[in-house]
Order: structure tokens, then C-alpha cells, then sequence
């Protein structure tokens, strides 16, 4: 099916109040969610383009529109904190850094504030545009120090071979 053709069975609503939202529902309104999300993140950014061109046109303060199809925001926010806690737990078991899988600003938010209060682990976001992903690292009191591999410069050599002095 393509878009065209379930526009008859969609239906939107929009709650203004102190959260703007725009609610699409219907039996094929899943299509407008795309992979992972992607084709909803492009209606949300339109809707906010035009929304704050409208706007500003009129001398009125800028607002921000969170666009829903079919409560798929909240799904995605609840398998995306059950991720975090999950990988946490594997950080800890295994004492190892994983990297996730790439992810947008909005997606980072919610792992990096479901761990930030988790003292075993910590989350760095990495990377670039859409390649930036989040690091969570091991943290606990056991917490492994790593030894350079053999042929490494990092363990108290510089470049030309001589000693970084540690302890002098």
C-alpha cells in the first residue's frame, strides 16, 4: 500500500495545550511511520518547518510540535529504556564497553537519562550526523585498568622510544 491509499481510513488530532501534538491513527496510518521511525521524524521536522515559518511570519513566538502515529513514540521510548537497562546489565556482567547501534538526538536522550543515575556504567555519545551512537562503559570498583598490546606506544614510551618519565 502507499500513502495514497489510506488517507480515507486516517484520522489526526491535534492537542494544543502546553504540549502540542499532533495524534494520527487508523488501521493502515502504520505506514507513516517508516523504519525506524524515519518517515515520522520527517513528517514531525515539515510539520515544525511550516509551523514556525507560519509563525515568525507573524511576529509570534516559535513552538514545538511532537507528531504520534498510532502511540508509536511511546512504544519506541519504553523497548529504547528496556535496551539501555539490558545492555547496562551486560556492561556490568562482563565488565565491557558496547557501543549501540546509531541513533537520533531525540533516541540518545532517553539512553543517556534512563543511566544517568545507574553509578556502574556511564554513556558517551560518539561518532557523527547519522553514524552518532551511544558508549555505555563499565564503571564499577573493580573496574579493569587496560595494559597497552605489545607494540603499543601508550604504555610510557613516546615517539622516538624514549621513557615518559612516569614516577620522575
Amino acid at each position: 500500500k502507499t500513502v495514497s491509499d489510506c488517507r480515507d481510513d486516517v484520522r489526526w488530532k491535534l492537542n494544543i495545550g502546553i504540549e502540542k501534538v499532533i495524534k494520527i491513527d487508523g488501521s493502515d496510518a502504520g505506514i507513516l511511520i517508516g523504519r525506524h521511525g524515519e518517515t515520522l521524524d520527517a513528517i514531525q521536522y515539515l510539520s515544525n518547518l511550516a509551523l514556525n515559518q507560519r509563525l515568525e511570519a507573524n511576529g509570534e513566538e516559535c513552538a514545538k510540535i511532537t507528531v504520534d502515529i498510532e502511540g508509536y513514540r511511546a512504544r519506541r521510548e519504553d523497548t529504547l529504556r528496556a535496551l539501555a537497562k539490558r545492555t547496562a546489565e551486560k556492561v556490568k556482567k562482563y565488565r565491557r564497553n558496547i557501543a549501540l547501534d546509531p541513533m537520533t538526538p531525540y533516541e540518545r536522550r532517553i539512553i543517556h537519562s534512563t543511566l544517568q543515575n545507574d553509578s556502574g556504567v556511564t554513556t558517551a555519545s560518539v561518532g557523527s550526523d547519522e553514524n552518532r551512537k551511544i558508549v555505555i562503559t563499565y564503571e564499577g570498583a573493580d573496574k579493569a585498568v587496560r595494559r597497552p598490546k605489545s607494540g603499543s606506544r601508550s604504555g610510557g614510551e613516546k615517539k622516538n622510544g624514549e621513557s615518559r618519565g612516569h614516577g620522575e
